[in-house]
């Protein structure tokens, strides 16, 4: 139902004017009659009021010899006289102690009242009081007085039918107006809706004729209201579309000369990344066959990957190595911060870690004259040196002279037996090849065949 009326008030332009306007008529004209019948209601029961105050104190007034004589008869005639009052229901005149002295209907005379309304006047209102007011009967008492004594009381109701119908006359009356109101009110609109949406379904006609391909067409302006500037901004609107369809059209011949000039580069890219794989996972292969630890990082030492043998030099993980950065491998970092600062070519170096002896060769690589990453082997010298530290100590302490010489006649190892025998300090014989260095007994090789030496065919100090 709410969609149903929801579509009625907007699926037209002129309806939606129509009916609105309706509406706001409707509901000016309800509230106008409304307010109308509830000033003339308010204004015939404060009439009605007023009149029966009067006539309650005028009867009070005429009355009062009468009630102090204990004329019964002539009060009645009295009240008898406002039978021909419009609207009159009762007039009646109870004593102090309830008892009716006179009535309007004489078969009430000499009876006392019991009702709710006439015992609150036994309490002796000092004033005219209106006891009932509503849209059948307004009921009024006025007190008799003499010598500022309350000695009866007048009461009267008066019937409200004759201001029903007058209300109810009204009430016609404005509803007869307020239909007229919305028929003139709906036919204006009409015509004006009529005037509006004229232009409205102009420029629809021209925007569907447009969308169908027909560019040309352009709405009439001669209007010189928001219609007229609201057509002139739409041929405005249109021929600016023209132009730029023009634009597209261009563009879109630009763009698909691009698309193919991209898929191509795509294309080659593709090959190159194809190529790029394969020569990154050789270099993967290579770099996962070597016994060697390797490490390569970038400019800050962030490491960018780590061989399997690295794990078990440093003794640690491979997502630890990578968390850390190379920096924090070793105990003394500043050996490699040296090789990316200074940009070298290479820098060897024996570090000490966690009680081994770990051997680093780094490499700087160089961008435009930047160093933009590392590359670190690192081996484990442990055992070896262990070992020339024990070859030296069995040279040094040898109780027979050793010499070694290398493949260009330089000597490489002289202990200080030799030095005893020979009389010549190990800083004097070293380098120099033994021809340069002889003793009295005669050649090189006579000399050193004297001793028991032992042929290396290459040592490293």
């Amino acid at each position: 139902m709410i969609r149903r009326i929801r579509r009625l008030f907007t699926t037209s332009l002129r309806r939606q004017l129509v009916l609105g306007i309706a509406m706001v008529h409707a509901l000016l004209m309800t509230l106008f009659v409304f307010d109308l019948v509830e000033r003339q209601r308010t204004f015939l029961r404060q009439q009605g009021e007023e009149q029966a105050l009067s006539l309650s104190q005028t009867l009070a007034t005429s009355s009062t010899s009468r009630v102090l004589a204990n004329d019964v008869v002539g009060l009645e005639e009295v009240l008898r006289s406002l039978l021909s009052y419009p609207e009159l229901r009762y007039a009646m005149v109870p004593s102090p102690r309830g008892k009716v002295l006179g009535h309007s209907e004489r078969q009430l005379t000499g009876k006392y009242v019991v009702d709710e309304v006439s015992q609150r006047l036994l309490h002796g209102l000092p004033n005219p009081t209106i006891q009932v007011s509503s849209p059948q009967i307004i009921d009024v008492a006025a007190p008799i007085r003499f010598k500022e004594r309350i000695i009866a009381w007048v009461r009267i109701g008066l019937g409200q039918s004759i201001s029903q119908e007058r209300l109810q006359l009204v009430t016609l009356e404005g509803l007869v107006y307020t239909v007229v109101a919305i028929l003139i009110g709906t036919l204006f609109a009409l015509l004006m809706a009529r005037g509006l949406t004229r232009g409205l379904y102009q420029l629809l006609e021209v925007a569907e004729a447009t969308r169908e391909g027909h560019r040309g067409l352009r709405t009439p302006t001669e209007r010189q209201d928001e219609l007229g500037q609201l057509a002139d901004g739409f041929n405005r609107m249109l021929d600016a579309l023209a132009v730029k369809e023009v634009s597209l059209v261009q563009m879109h011949h630009h763009l698909e000369t691009a698309r193919r000039q991209a898929d191509e580069a795509n294309q080659y890219l593709r090959v190159s990344f194809d190529k790029l794989q394969q020569e990154r996972n050789k270099l993967h292969t290579i770099l996962y066959s070597i016994r060697e630890g390797i490490v390569l990082t970038d400019a800050q030492g962030t490491v960018i990957m780590v061989n399997p043998a690295i794990e078990q030099l440093l003794q640690k993980k491979h997502d630890q190595i990578e968390t850390e950065g190379f920096f924090n491998l070793v105990d003394n970092p500043e050996f490699v911060r040296n090789c990316l600062d200074h940009a070298a070519e290479g820098n060897s170096r024996t570090l000490h870690y966690k009680g081994r002896e770990l051997h680093f060769h780094a490499s700087t690589f160089k961008e435009h004259d930047q160093a933009i990453g590392s590359a670190a082997l690192i081996r484990d010298v442990t055992e070896e040196k262990k070992i020339k530290e024990q070859l030296n100590e069995i040279i040094t302490k040898a109780p027979f002279g050793i010499i070694v010489i290398d493949d260009q006649g330089r000597v490489r190892v002289f202990n200080p037996e030799s030095s005893r025998l020979f009389g010549y300090t190990t800083t004097e014989i070293q380098p120099t090849p033994p021809e340069s260095r002889r003793h009295d007994t005669g050649s090189a090789s006579a000399w050193t065949t004297r001793f028991l030496p032992i042929s290396l065919a290459r040592y490293n100090a």
